[in-house]
């Protein structure tokens, strides 16, 4: 990997040839030039010429070597590489100046420094799987281990808190690790920090046998997730079917109480949602989800499920099951199936909304939340937003000269505003949004621009 290059983000940065110049003036012979090329485009076709909406100039940029990045109405997050450790650190996305920085040192931490990771999320529901994440290592293509979660991300974001969850000691030699090993044989650390000052909250151990789930958290998640607004409770289980909710700020554990594995031959595992806990479990008589209460763990509502092998997750006030053939969306108000969509995946939305975005990396389509209607709009937008859940969709038009077009879907009305153009746009890159900031990374550079309006 690259050496980081350090920066003073406190001093005010000016823009290069690398991100943009300002307007100048133009001779009459540049104007005579540019409008034969307008004329050459509209005889020809729009593909010879990147659109022109603004060059976005970035607030303050630097180098990466993780491209993992997020950012809040107040705050950034970055991991950063030094050396060949990891830190999480925060700073003001107005200017870059670092506030705090908390080390990523456990094994988990290690294993992302060294290099790209790839993650296999495996579910099958049931007491001797559960939902399991491989972290394999892109160098070797070997199994470094398994996590007993449905994701392996380095840190997760919430309003408060920042939750490092890694294991407690450095996993055997991936030569060693069993193809069916669920993780559940081992310890794992669990740190939470104050996310606006980076001051440690509590940590303990959970032992062998736990399982836990962070409520909004996607199958496959890593780097840098973010948790709901308001979300301030987490999910902890164990095979047993014994369950507990703790308190994020605190440690301390709010609810108990059995939600799986009491029935002879069924098999179960249990997601976090924004405002619920939710049980897949299958039987002889078929499968079901069931809903509980995450302030007391009573149960609220069970309905018929499809038997498809996936966790369950929020989308626009449904719960959706999604597999590589589609997705199913299931209300629990109206006793189950409401809608199947085939052929696409949906991002995550914690609450009602009207439409629901693609997934990353996904050309731009919106998925009707109330009938499971697919709209593909005009242009060539793909999703390159990596919050999830999330509002607003920061989406990208890529052309061939390496610039990139910008721009912001609404899944209230299925718009797409346009923010401008950057330079130098690498695949793969990152965006995420928040108020008056919007920070892209990719394997070498972060850019944080000002929204433009804001």
């Amino acid at each position: 990997m690259a050496t980081i290059i350090e920066f003073d983000a406190s001093e005010e940065w000016a823009p290069g040839e690398d991100d943009g110049e300002r307007p100048r003036r133009r001779s009459p012979l540049r104007i005579v030039l540019v409008g034969a090329l307008i004329f050459l485009v509209a005889m020809t076709g729009p593909g010879l010429l990147p659109p022109r909406a603004g060059i976005l100039n970035p607030l303050w940029r630097a180098d990466t070597q993780t491209g993992f990045a997020a950012v809040t109405a107040d705050t950034l997050f970055q991991v950063e590489l030094s050396g060949r450790d990891l830190s999480l650190t925060a700073r003001d996305p107005q200017t870059g100046k670092r506030r705090w920085s908390a080390p990523l040192d456990g094994p988990l931490g290690q294993l992302y420094a060294r290099g790209p990771v790839v993650l296999v999320s495996r579910y099958v529901p049931g007491p001797v799987y559960e939902m399991t994440t491989r972290v394999i290592n892109v160098t070797t293509g070997r199994r470094a281990w398994v996590f007993p979660a449905s994701g392996a991300p380095l840190a997760y974001l919430g309003d408060d808190v920042a939750v490092l969850i890694d294991l407690a000691e450095p996993p055997p030699p991936a030569a060693d690790i069993d193809r069916l090993a669920t993780g559940t044989d081992r310890a794992h650390r669990i740190r939470v920090l104050d996310v606006h000052t980076g001051r440690p909250l509590w940590s303990t151990l959970f032992p062998p046998g736990t399982v836990w789930a962070l409520p909004g958290v996607r199958q496959g998640a890593e780097g840098l997730v973010h948790l709901p607004a308001g979300v301030r409770w987490m999910l902890v289980t164990k095979l047993t079917g014994q369950a507990q909710i703790w308190d994020l700020i605190t440690g301390d554990v709010v609810a108990r109480g059995t939600i799986g594995g009491g029935q002879g031959g069924e098999r179960w595992y249990a997601a976090a949602l924004a405002d619920a806990v939710v049980v897949r479990a299958d039987s002889p008589d078929g499968t079901t989800l069931t809903g509980y209460d995450p302030r007391n763990l009573s149960r609220s509502w069970r309905i018929s499920a499809p038997d498809v092998y996936a966790a369950p997750f929020d989308c626009g006030g449904n719960i959706c099951i999604e597999s590589d053939s589609g997705v199913w969306a299931l209300s629990p108000q109206r006793g189950g199936i409401v809608w199947h969509a085939e052929g696409v995946g949906v991002r995550s939305a914690a609450g009602p909304t009207r439409l629901l975005a693609s997934r990353l990396d996904a050309p731009l389509a919106w998925v009707d939340a109330a009938t499971g209607r697919i709209h593909e709009p005009n242009g060539e937008w793909r999703v390159v937003d990596g919050a999830d859940p999330g509002r607003e969709v920061v989406v990208a038009q890529v052309t061939k000269s390496g610039f990139a077009r910008l721009g912001v879907a609404d899944p209230g009305t299925g718009d797409v505003r346009v923010l401008g153009e950057v330079r130098r746009w690498a695949l793969p890159t990152r965006c995420r949004l928040a108020a008056t900031v919007l920070a892209c990374a990719d394997r070498e550079h972060l850019r944080v621009w000002r929204v433009p309006g804001t």
